[in-house]
């Protein structure tokens, strides 16, 4: 990581007031600062783009915020992210995702490190409220 590149982190949403300042300060708390903050709200119809202004203002990240007039799902959300991204990576989060502070550094330094096109890292699940919810049956 000789020139710190620029990361684009690409966050969807849609009525998303209850998780997205969650999401934003997962983000916001990264322990790399070469970021950019790119939020698509795709039509929301609740408080999700106040929520998300306020807290990115008071951060010292660099963000924009846009906002679609027509409803296009999470692909087209995510695209029109791409469109606006500056960044050699990309990172998408969606609106209720958590991160450890390290998460965008560790996978940059893989990339940068094995010269590669794409990354991958595991996951966990977070449940909110201390429990899993209960087992989906096939029908």
């Amino acid at each position: 990581m000789n020139n710190f590149p620029l990361v684009s982190v690409i966050v969807p949403t849609f009525n998303g007031q209850d998780r997205i300042a969650k999401t934003l300060e997962s983000i916001i708390a990264q322990d790399y600062e070469n970021l950019e903050i790119i939020l698509v709200n795709d039509v929301s119809t609740d408080n999700t783009v106040n929520v998300a202004r306020s807290v990115l203002e008071r951060s010292h990240r660099n963000f924009t915020i846009i906002n679609r007039t027509k409803n296009g799902r999470q692909s087209a959300s995510r695209n029109t992210g791409l469109d606006n991204a500056t960044g050699k990576y990309v990172i998408f989060f969606d609106h209720d995702d958590l991160a450890e502070k390290n998460f965008v550094s560790d996978l940059l330094h893989e990339a940068e490190s094995k010269n590669a096109d794409i990354v991958f890292c595991d996951f966990e699940h977070y449940y909110e409220y201390n429990s899993p919810p209960p087992p989906q049956t096939c029908p």
